[in-house]
């Protein structure tokens, strides 16, 4: 992870957000303000009597959570692994593991579905910020 991308991007969004309320004060929108970003386009977009960055968001949260909740056990298996095989040093634990031809095919296609699931996650995410919101600003007459 970069921290410098995710410092420009958290201000970038930061500048979005306060042009949206900035065009919902000046054209006395009936729109609450949010604090959140996501939350304030899927108002303005109720607004306009459309759907499609909510819809589109909700894809990208569920996506989110469920390469996270793929992901857990992984981390689970991982740290018991090595805590188990430290405290009981006469069971070798990795030789169990890599005698077991089952448990790489399973490792193999959870992190095959885990892969997929982060490279739709990114998709999403990609066209909700780089088509569908540059979509509802000019909808919204935001330049």
């Amino acid at each position: 992870m970069n921290i410098g991308r995710e410092v420009g991007n958290v201000l970038h969004f930061s500048e979005q957000l306060d042009i949206l309320h900035k065009h919902i004060s000046l054209n006395e929108l009936p729109v609450k303000k949010r604090d959140a970003f996501d939350e304030q386009c899927i108002l303005l977009e109720e607004y306009l009597g459309e759907d499609n960055y909510k819809n589109v968001y909700k894809r990208m949260r569920t996506l989110n959570i469920l390469s996270g909740v793929m992901a857990f056990p992984v981390l689970l298996l991982i740290v018991g692994v090595i805590v188990y095989s430290k405290l009981n040093e006469e069971v070798n634990i990795f030789a169990f593991i890599l005698e077991n031809t089952f448990l790489w095919i399973g490792a193999g296609v959870l992190l095959a579905l885990i892969l997929i699931v982060s490279l739709l996650f990114y998709i999403t995410k990609n066209k909700l910020y780089n088509k569908i919101y540059p979509e509802l600003k000019h909808k919204l007459n935001i330049k």
